[in-house]
């Protein structure tokens, strides 16, 4: 899939990107409209476009290192001498640059030589997934169906409740009501044009929505289960803070 990413790699490729998702969807069981941000987020897996951009950044150190006889140095060095001479045309190494720029690493374009190839590959790579984590969680808050994910979920890492929790129902479960892939009202409710504010939980008589909040800390409905498996620390007194941190503790729990 990723076959010659190198010399491909700037391209979108949307086609690939969709496997990606689509094969945590299913895996997870969720919605195709699940936000792929969330299931990523949670896998800690970022889009494949930013694996191919550091393909790419490896290739071209290759390239810097090649013998200049070498058929691929001598294409490399003619683009880099029309990019010289001021010429305007669209090339692979032209993307190159750009990318390095764009990632703040211009001095090392300037001078066309890496001192230390594996640290700077590793500081590519940080790089290139920082700025990656930033688009994504910024996406995320434009996004009012992650509300609740954007509360609990900080950073783009792998959650070891995806390994711990060994029953594939109960794994996903946890991550479909992570990443709004559930039956909740708050989130039936947009499909069917229900005012936010008119999504009133059926199952208890306190009259608000049925988010993820009041189904797990408030609901009256679920309060055997809840003194079952929730410790009384989340329970007593909740609050927002309180639900992040029983969530970052959930394979602690007693299931």
């Amino acid at each position: 899939m990723m076959y010659g990413a190198e010399v491909w790699g700037f391209h979108c490729a949307a086609n690939i990107e969709k496997v990606q998702t689509i094969f945590l969807k299913t895996i997870f069981n969720c919605n195709l409209s699940t936000p792929n941000n969330a299931l990523l987020g949670d896998v800690g897996r970022y889009k494949m476009i930013e694996y191919r951009k550091l393909a790419v950044v490896k290739y071209w150190i290759r390239l810097l290192e090649m013998p200049n006889e070498r058929l691929p140095k001598i294409i490399y060095n003619h683009q880099i001498s029309m990019l010289r001479t001021g010429s305007s045309i669209n090339c692979w190494v032209k993307n190159v640059q750009m990318l390095l720029e764009s990632l703040g690493f211009s001095d090392v374009w300037n001078h066309q030589y890496v001192r230390n190839t594996n640290v700077f590959c590793e500081n590519i790579k940080q790089r290139i997934f920082d700025v990656a984590q930033q688009t994504m969680f910024s996406e995320n808050q434009d996004m009012a169906r992650l509300k609740f994910y954007n509360t609990i979920k900080c950073c783009v890492q792998y959650e070891p409740f995806v390994d711990i929790l060994t029953i594939s129902k109960f794994r996903n479960i946890v991550i479909q009501f992570r990443c709004s892939s559930h039956y909740l009202l708050i989130e039936r409710g947009r499909y069917r044009n229900v005012p936010r504010q008119n999504r009133l939980c059926i199952l208890c008589q306190e009259n608000v929505i049925q988010d993820e909040y009041h189904a797990i800390i408030e609901c009256q409905f679920f309060k055997q289960e809840r003194d079952q498996f929730i410790p009384k620390y989340y329970t007593d007194r909740p609050n927002v803070f309180k639900l992040k941190m029983l969530f970052a503790q959930l394979t602690t729990l007693n299931f």
